[in-house]
C-alpha cells in the first residue's frame, strides 16, 4: 500500500523469483523489521496473469531463517606511548543499515577506561593512552537491526617507550582463501613525543601459528603481499610488522586463518551438448574439475601433463528435461547410475525418454573432504545429434576470447554456424 512505502524504502523493486513468488528488493532508507505488519493491495496475480486476483491481505514480517551477522576486522595500534591517543576501529563491516557497536574492557579491571568506552556505540573508539594501567584487552561486538550480534573480536594494547610510532595493520575482512592473494598495509602515525620524523623501517613476517612458528614469508615495505598458495587451507598464521624510527620501534601482530578454497566443478565440451536417440556412448569428462589449493586452473593450450588430484571424488546424476525427474532405464525402470569416476559414459538409447522430453541434464558433484561443488550439462536429444560435438574455451583475456569446436566435420558443408550474443555482449549479434 502507498502509505507503507517507507517500510521498504523509496525505489524498492518488486521482482518475480518464480511464477508464483514475488520478492521485494528493499531500497536505501528501508525501515521494515521483523514484527511489522505489511498490507498488500487487492488484485495481485501470478506472473503469467492466469491466476485469480488475490484479495487484500495483511502479512506479519518474520525474521530470516538464517540471519547473517556482521563480519569485520579490528585495526589499531597494539603499542602506544603514554603521550599519545589510541584509535581502534572496526573495518570492513557491510550492512544495509547502521550497526551498533559495544566496546568493553575485558582485562584488567580498569574503571577509567571502562567509563570512557561505555558510551561508545560507533565504528571506532579513541582514548588517551594514559588511561592504560598495563597490558589491556578490549572487545567489540556489532549488532544489526535484526538484533543479531557478531562474533566478539579482541584487541590487545599496551604502553611502550615514549616516541614509539603508532602502527596498525589494515587487511580486508575475512574470509582469507588460500588460493587468493592477501594484501596488508601498515598504517603508521608518528608519536606526539617522537624526537625525529624521519622515514620508517618495516620488517614483516608471516609465520605458522602454534609450536614451530616457522616463518613462511617476509617483507620490508609498507605493503605486504601474501601470494596465493603461500598459506594452506585450514592453517592459522601470525602476521606481524615491526616499524622502527631512530632505534625506537613498535610491533603490530594479528592472526590470519586461511580457509580451503572452494572446489571448481567443470565438464569439458561446453554447457550444452547433443546426442541422437540411438547414441550409446555419450562421453562426459569432469577431469577439468580441480581444487585450487592443489592444482592450477586447467590450461587447454598446454601440452604438459595435467595436474592430477587423487583425493578428488566424483558422483554423477541424470535428470530428464524439462520435468527434472531422475533418469530411468527402459529395461527395468531402475534409476540410471554411473561409476564414481571423472568420466561418465551415458547410453542415451537405454534411457526411458518420452516425446515430451527434450533431453537430459547430467550433473557431476565433486567432493574433497567436506567441500563439494557441482556442474551440469544439458544434453539435447534430437535426431542426427552429434554426441562428439564439443566447444572449448581456449583463451580468455581482457582483449581476446577464443573458442574451438571438435567432433563434427569442419568446412562449409558441415552445417555448423557460430553466433555470439546475450545480455552481456555489447557488439552486433551474429
Amino acid at each position: 500500500l502507498p502509505d507503507q512505502a517507507e517500510l521498504v524504502g523509496s525505489g524498492a523493486v518488486c521482482e518475480w523469483t518464480s511464477p508464483s513468488e514475488l520478492a521485494v528488493l528493499l531500497a536505501p532508507g528501508a525501515t521494515i523489521v521483523p514484527g511489522n505488519s505489511v498490507s498488500l493491495s487487492a488484485g495481485l496475480k501470478t506472473q503469467d496473469g492466469l491466476s485469480d486476483a488475490a484479495p487484500s491481505l495483511q502479512s506479519l514480517v518474520s525474521p530470516p531463517a538464517i540471519a547473517v551477522p556482521a563480519s569485520f576486522v579490528l585495526t589499531g595500534p597494539s603499542e602506544v606511548s603514554a603521550c599519545d591517543s589510541a584509535t581502534i576501529a572496526a573495518v570492513g563491516a557491510v550492512s544495509s543499515r547502521p550497526l551498533t557497536f559495544t566496546w568493553t574492557v575485558v582485562e584488567p579491571n580498569n574503571g577509567n577506561l571502562t567509563a570512557a568506552l561505555s558510551s561508545e556505540t560507533g565504528v571506532a573508539v579513541t582514548f588517551p593512552a594514559s588511561l592504560l594501567t598495563g597490558p589491556t584487552v578490549i572487545s567489540v561486538v556489532a549488532t544489526n537491526f535484526l538484533q543479531v550480534s557478531s562474533v566478539e573480536l579482541l584487541h590487545n594494547i599496551r604502553s611502550v617507550t615514549a616516541g614509539a610510532p603508532l602502527v596498525s595493520i589494515l587487511v580486508p575482512a575475512p574470509p582469507y582463501v588460500a588460493s587468493k592473494d592477501l594484501f596488508a598495509i601498515a598504517t603508521v602515525q608518528n608519536s606526539g613525543c617522537a624526537t625525529s620524523k624521519a622515514g620508517f623501517d618495516f620488517e614483516w613476517t608471516l609465520s605458522e601459528a602454534g609450536g614451530r612458528r616457522a616463518v613462511v614469508l617476509t617483507g620490508t615495505a609498507g605493503e605486504f603481499v601474501v601470494p596465493k598458495g603461500t598459506m594452506r587451507g585450514d592453517g592459522t598464521y601470525s602476521m606481524s610488522v615491526r616499524v622502527g624510527l631512530d632505534g625506537v620501534s613498535s610491533v603490530k601482530s594479528m592472526n590470519v586463518v586461511a580457509i580451503p578454497s572452494p572446489l571448481v566443478a567443470s565438464i569439458s565440451g561446453g554447457t550444452k551438448r547433443m546426442a541422437a536417440p540411438s547414441t550409446t556412448d555419450l562421453t562426459l569428462d569432469a577431469s577439468p574439475s580441480y581444487d585450487p589449493d592443489t592444482c592450477p586452473p586447467p590450461d587447454p593450450t598446454s601440452t604438459g601433463a595435467p595436474c592430477v588430484d587423487a583425493a578428488m571424488m566424483y558422483a554423477w546424476a541424470c535428470q530428464t528435461e524439462p520435468d527434472g525427474l531422475e533418469c530411468r532405464t527402459k529395461t527395468d525402470s531402475a534409476v540410471a547410475s554411473f561409476p564414481a569416476q571423472a568420466v561418465a559414459r551415458v547410453n542415451i538409447e537405454a534411457l526411458s525418454l518420452s516425446e515430451s522430453h527434450s533431453g537430459v541434464l547430467m550433473t557431476v558433484t565433486t567432493s574433497k573432504g567436506s567441500r563439494t561443488a557441482s556442474h551440469s550439462v544439458s544434453v539435447a536429444v534430437v535426431n542426427g545429434g552429434d554426441p562428439n560435438l564439443k566447444v572449448e574455451l581456449m583463451v580468455e583475456t581482457r582483449d581476446t576470447v577464443a573458442f574451438q569446436h571438435t567432433g563434427a566435420t569442419s568446412g562449409p558443408d558441415s552445417g555448423l554456424t557460430w553466433s555470439l550474443g546475450g545480455a552481456g555482449y555489447l557488439g552486433e549479434e551474429g
